[in-house]
């Protein structure tokens, strides 16, 4: 496994940045007077204006819509991405349906219940 730190260090460097919905960057060792490390300086230096000496002085959290506007990150990957790909990868209307409902049961999240609607409104099986 690899330290969360580490892997978000490996992850600035590549030409691919990929945040996740509730991803968060911070720097939280200048909270108790240390400076960004893990190479940190690297990928600050080399954000737009003076944003990074910003981030680097004051420990300030960004969340993912704000990564991708000060260019740490190049994509976004929607948090419900994994549970779209498991409802919608069965064979038939009504399977996909059954299985939105199913997760719906367990999560409260409007966009099912939303696409549940949109299914039963425009399918053919209704």
């Amino acid at each position: 496994m690899i330290n969360p730190r580490f892997r978000s260090l490996m992850e600035l460097l590549s030409e691919v940045e990929l945040v996740y919905q509730f991803m968060v960057f911070a720097t939280p060792e200048t909270a108790v007077g240390l400076f960004p490390d893990v190479g940190a300086s690297y990928f600050l230096s080399r954000l737009p204006g003076f944003f990074g000496e910003y981030l680097g002085l004051t420990g300030a959290r960004l969340d993912s819509a704000e990564m991708l506007a000060c260019c740490l990150a190049t994509h976004f990957v929607p948090s419900w991405l994994g549970t779209i790909n498991k409802c919608f990868s069965h064979g038939t209307v009504e399977e996909i349906l059954s299985s939105l409902e199913i997760e719906a049961a367990k999560k409260n999240e409007d966009w099912i219940s939303v696409a549940i609607k949109s299914l039963k409104k425009a399918s053919p099986i209704n």
